[in-house]
């Protein structure tokens, strides 16, 4: 199977005709041994069945076997079982998913949230105030790896790394401001 994927990554890759077929022959092999490790599976776990359990302890080891198989294939969902809620047993669609409800809102608590605890003074003193440099910004935009993607504002990394010296004093008052206003500028 991870030589199929890898053919199959390879004609994706590359969309020559030689790389389909050897990914389209692994597939096929894949495919066909797949069928015959499941059909030797179920030949050891049905095959060789007899009714009588008495004339051979192997064949009701056998019958177990298959019984269990088929039980794993079963896909029939039966859905929410009946419930008990209080003396009242439910069986409806309805009065199951009330119950179930009832449960729910009995088991979790509902917080206000229109009152907030008092909290404490920090015991930590206070940051001091945030100032953009243009040194600072000019050593960011210099640092910028050029052969990577634009941003969401298209300009290309590798200008702003080349014009570092001119952009940092315009790019210094726009931070600045725009972190003691606390917004980002729309445009």
């Amino acid at each position: 199977m991870n030589r199929q994927d890898r053919a199959r990554k390879k004609a994706r890759r590359t969309g020559k005709e030689q790389h389909l077929s050897k990914y389209k022959r692994l597939r096929n092999v894949t495919s066909k041994r797949i069928r015959s490790a499941h059909y030797k599976y179920l030949q050891e776990k049905v095959g060789g069945i007899v009714q009588d359990p008495s004339s051979s302890p192997q064949s009701y080891c056998n019958v177990k076997r298959a019984w269990s198989y088929l039980k794993l294939l079963r896909t029939d969902s039966t859905g929410i079982p009946t419930l008990l809620s209080g003396d009242k047993v439910c069986t409806s669609d309805n009065t199951k998913a009330e119950a179930l409800r009832k449960h729910f809102d009995s088991v979790f608590t509902s917080e206000k949230l229109d009152v907030f605890p008092h909290l404490p003074a920090s015991p930590y003193s206070d940051i001091p105030e945030i100032k953009f440099t243009v040194p600072g910004i000019q050593k960011q935009l210099e640092a910028i790896r050029p052969d990577k993607a634009c941003g969401p504002d298209l300009v290309p990394a590798r200008i702003l790394k080349e014009a570092a010296s001119e952009l940092a004093p315009v790019f210094t008052n726009f931070f600045q401001q725009s972190f003691d206003s606390g917004e980002i500028p729309s445009a």
